[in-house]
């Protein structure tokens, strides 16, 4: 139990700092920020795929769709084939800011593993593959 404290610690501890960078420097949030690697990642997504790419409802992220299409950092593009379904995309300055962002997350995470050797971080991924593993499993179990 204590490990999963420390990695639970640890994770708020460094999304802290990391949100509070993106809110300082680009005027987002760090969930906000999520919502544009979701969009980088699966180009013309529409909302029920992000959502499903960052393992929350629909409902749940269209609340950050709606702040980020205010901020002109994303938008909805009709689907020709589907009047109803919207593909949301980055706008330029949306590009911009995931950028930007990536810049600032890369930073934090360079600043958290300069003193640690890369065996250490090897092991440390291969040991958080297989507890991802072991998670997704029970979890699949369960709603068997």
């Amino acid at each position: 139990m204590e490990t999963i404290f420390k990695l639970k610690q640890f994770m708020f501890s460094f999304f802290h700092v990391v949100d509070k960078s993106f809110q300082e420097d680009l005027s987002i949030t760090l969930p906000q920020f999520m919502v544009l690697i979701a969009i980088n990642n699966n180009p013309k997504g529409t909302q029920a795929v992000l959502a499903e790419f960052r393992k929350i409802t629909p409902a749940g992220i269209s609340k950050q769709i709606n702040i980020l299409i205010k901020k002109k950092l994303i938008a909805r593009k009709n689907n020709k084939d589907d009047k109803r379904e919207h593909s949301i995309i980055l706008t330029p300055k949306g590009k911009k800011i995931y950028e930007e962002g990536m810049k600032i997350f890369r930073k934090h995470q360079e600043n958290i593993f300069k003193d640690i050797s890369k065996e250490s971080v090897k092991k440390m991924n291969s040991t958080l593959d297989k507890m991802i593993l072991k998670v997704n499993e029970g979890f699949i179990k369960s709603y068997k």
